[in-house]
């Protein structure tokens, strides 16, 4: 299998964030790559985007092949903005959330921004219905993606220290953090 990194863009308030990842593929063509890059974002854009607020604007997803030449931008013909119309907290907290796969439970994470305010308590927790619900599309997000080249979102794990040495694991789980987390903004 290859592998490849996506990107996903995000501006709040003038201010620029995006989640970085990686999905394992049997794409053999660029028109395949572009096929897997474009699913994960029409996934992405119907799944994850309308449980945040409409004051984050996901702009757009690049891809690149992590062996190779190839470098796509989905089908982004315009960006996307989150589905509620609640104010978002500000742009440095995110949801946290998690994803696991079998190589010593390993948890990945992505800091998604855009969280609406009425979906923390006082003492900063994520409401358990918003986390627990954007946590359950990811697999539906995996479902769907098998059918593009035998696409799997996937873990990134050092193998022996050695920098640059990388394994792939696929994610057979996703979770999410409780309290707010500080966005962490990730170079492509």
């Amino acid at each position: 299998m290859a592998t490849a990194e996506f990107c996903i863009f995000y501006d709040q308030d003038g201010k620029n964030a995006c989640n970085t990842g990686y999905i394992i593929h049997d794409a053999l063509t660029i028109s395949d790559f572009q096929a897997v890059a474009d699913a994960f974002w029409n996934n992405w854009c119907s799944l994850v985007i309308p449980n945040l607020s409409n004051a984050i604007e996901t702009t757009q997803m690049v891809m690149k092949d992590v062996d190779g030449p190839w470098e796509v931008n989905a089908a982004t013909a315009v960006s996307k903005v989150g589905g509620t119309v609640i104010p978002a907290l500000p742009p440095n907290c995110a949801v946290g959330l998690t994803r696991t796969d079998a190589i010593s439970r390993y948890k990945g994470r992505w800091y998604i921004p855009g969280v609406p305010e009425s979906d923390v308590d006082d003492a900063g927790n994520i409401l358990p219905s918003f986390g627990s619900n954007l946590a359950a599309n990811f697999p539906t997000i995996a479902t769907n993606m098998l059918g593009f080249s035998n696409a799997k979102i996937a873990n990134r794990h050092a193998v022996g220290g050695l920098p640059g040495s990388y394994v792939y694991v696929s994610v057979d789980s996703y979770g999410y953090i409780s309290t707010v987390v500080s966005q962490k903004q990730r170079r492509f």
